[in-house]
């Protein structure tokens, strides 16, 4: 896949899915908040009818208390039970005007006389007529819409002798109810207006008894007894219809009431049958119980155990969740176009930079294949522009590199070539004679060094041994041990003195090299007649004369390293040997051999070596060689360390 349709993938998903997620979640979240603050303004309005019925409720339990007050007793309301239609109707009318504009919510009103048998007269119930007092069956006064009417064209003069009848009857049970009838229809408007606006008023004894009907029950006190019941019954019909009317619904609401028997109340028929159409029908009897069959509407229900009717209110929210939608989409769609915008101006701008990276992968292809001379162009001083400068310097340093590689790989084959060669000049085969037993090792390093050992038998039947150590490394200390060991091996069969030889020596090295060069040198002859090894050690490391009792000679320097300070005396020992006895040779590169703690190999660890197991040469160097290399681990050697042994054999009778 290409950088330029990754680019333009990552750019799809980082700009174009959150934008899209960011809508959806906006929509969403909108929604759900539209959804919360109608269902709270609905569960409020529901809440308000809910006071409305017990206001309107608890007034006309008011009331029907003030018309029981009003009424006369059940048995001495002998003016009720008469055929009189004027009498009768004048009775209507002094209930009506008693109950005020409240009495359009009643369908009838009842007296029914106390329980008492009728030959047992009650002191408390006072008799009117003569004889004992009888009960009477309950008198029932319907208040239909026919009669209110009717009572309204009542004649005057007639309703006049009825209410002198009724204030004849009143005075004689000692109640007055005329004026207070009139009292009662003037305070009825008010009182009802402050209740309903009153908060959480009582609830009302209201019960239903039978569908669409509710009574109030009233027991009728006279003196402190009860001496009969008075019931009122209301159409339920008339009351909802009431709290709907009064309910202040906005545009599209729809308030409503369903009662006991699940039937559905509404303002209208139109507002009943959009209601059926939101399938909201059983509604459960919890509070704020939201419900509706269509995700248009929001429908709120609330329930009252006291009136057993549940209020609720349908709320349209298509209208407002379409234009939600709406401007989804175009906050969508104007989001889209602001990316597409950006994606069109980034398109030369990934073109620029899909052409300068592709510049630097014909480049670097160019450049993997050998082709040092690779160089791309720099367009622009930005990030990709610090890349090409850092290619085009990377191929150079490359070609450099790689001219030093060859020139060091020329340089290594070199003195691998002069490593071989100063090992060829060194001695490869053990000597073994009468007089002596001799072999000697070079352990290498690294870097060439100037290490150099010899033994050679000489014309007077004497043995002669070579060891030295030219100062510093690499090729001049090689050139130098090579032309020294040649000059040692030329001339010392000829010299008759050593203090002399290594004197000369001296002088000839300082006057040829520089001044930092030395060498340090130990040169020995072996003579088996007279039992002896003359030595001069001009400051080489202490050989070790090891003698075949096991005790243990150090042969130390007697002068300053050849070359170092000439002019310096060098003095020529001698020291006896006996057959068994063995000479170890070595250079300081053995005991500066480091492990891995920094710890040098040191003279000590050597003695005892030298000193345990066998004294054949060949296991003498073998023994130390071993113990190097375990001591020095996975190091590498910092020096050469050159070894050489000697062991003396039969000697000549002098």
């Amino acid at each position: 896949m290409s950088l330029r349709t990754r680019f333009a993938i990552a750019f799809f998903g980082l700009a174009v899915l959150p934008l899209t997620v960011i809508t959806a979640y906006s929509y969403v979240s909108s929604t759900r908040a539209l959804r919360h603050a109608v269902a709270i303004e609905s569960a409020r309005t529901a809440e308000a009818m809910e006071r409305r019925m017990g206001s309107l409720t608890a007034e006309l339990d008011r009331r029907v208390g003030e018309l029981g007050t009003a009424l006369p007793d059940p048995e001495d309301a002998v003016w009720l039970r008469t055929e009189d239609r004027g009498g009768r109707q004048a009775a209507l009318a002094l209930v009506v005007s008693a109950l005020g504009d409240a009495a359009r919510y009643f369908e009838s009103v009842e007296l029914a006389p106390s329980s008492a048998p009728s030959d047992t007269p009650d002191a408390s119930i006072p008799n009117i007529g003569p004889g004992p007092k009888q009960v009477r069956a309950p008198i029932l006064l319907e208040l239909t819409t026919e009669i209110r009417k009717e009572i309204e064209f009542v004649d005057a003069a007639e309703r006049v002798a009825v209410a002198d009848r009724l204030g004849e009857v009143a005075q004689r049970v000692g109640i007055v109810f005329a004026q207070r009838g009139l009292e009662l229809a003037q305070e009825a408007t008010e009182t009802l207006r402050t209740q309903i606006e009153s908060a959480a008023p009582s609830v009302a004894p209201l019960r239903v008894v039978e569908p669409g009907f509710r009574e109030f029950d009233r027991d009728l006190i006279r003196r402190g007894c009860v001496v009969g019941q008075l019931r009122a019954r209301v159409r339920t019909e008339s009351l909802v219809d009431t709290v709907l009317r009064d309910t202040g619904a906005e545009a599209g609401e729809i308030p409503f009431v369903i009662d006991s028997n699940g039937e559905l109340h509404a303002v209208d028929d139109a507002s009943a049958k959009a209601l059926r159409a939101l399938d909201i029908l059983p509604v459960a009897g919890t509070e704020a119980d939201s419900r509706s069959a269509r995700p248009d509407w929001i429908v709120i229900t609330r329930s009252d155990p006291a009136s057993e009717l549940t209020y609720g209110l349908a709320h349209p929210v298509g209208e407002s969740l379409g234009e939600l939608q709406r401007s989804a989409v175009r906050n969508l769609f104007v989001g889209l176009g602001l990316i597409g915008l950006a994606l069109v101006g980034t398109l030369p701008l990934s073109r620029r930079m899909t052409r300068d990276l592709e510049a630097l992968t014909a480049g670097a292809e160019r450049l993997g294949r050998g082709d040092l001379t690779t160089r791309v162009p720099v367009r622009s001083r930005d990030e990709l522009g610090q890349l090409g400068e850092t290619f085009n310097r990377m191929a150079t340093e490359l070609a450099v590199q790689q001219r030093e590689l060859v020139e060091k790989e020329r340089i290594t084959r070199e003195l691998q070539m002069c490593r071989q060669i100063q090992n060829e000049l060194l001695p490869r085969a053990a000597l073994n004679s009468a007089l002596a037993e001799v072999q000697g090792i070079s352990i290498p390093a690294r870097e060439l060094g100037g290490d150099f050992f010899n033994f050679f038998g000489l014309a007077d039947g004497t043995l002669a041994l070579l060891m030295g150590d030219v100062s510093g490394k690499g090729v001049p200390a090689a050139l130098l041990m090579a032309n020294l060991q040649a000059t040692l091996t030329a001339r010392l069969p000829l010299a008759a003195d050593l203090a002399a030889f290594v004197t000369a020596l001296d002088a000839e090295i300082e006057a040829s090299t520089p001044p930092h060069v030395y060498v340090s040198l130990f040169v020995a002859i072996l003579d088996g007649v007279r039992g002896e090894l003359r030595w001069v050690n001009a400051g080489h490391p202490a050989p070790y004369l090891v003698r075949r009792n096991g005790t243990m000679d150090r042969l130390d320097s007697c002068g300053r390293p050849v070359g170092l300070l000439a002019g310096g005396k060098y003095d020529a020992r001698a020291s006896r040997v006996e057959p068994g006895d063995s000479l170890f040779l070595y250079t300081d590169g053995l005991l500066d051999t480091e492990d891995a703690s920094g710890d040098t190999f040191g003279e000590e660890r050597l003695g005892r070596l030298l000193a345990a197991g066998s004294t054949e040469p060949a296991d003498i160097l073998r023994r130390v060689e071993t113990a190097v290399r375990e001591f020095r681990g996975a190091l590498d050697a910092p020096d050469d360390a050159t070894l050489l042994s000697l062991r003396v054999g039969a000697l000549p009778t002098p």
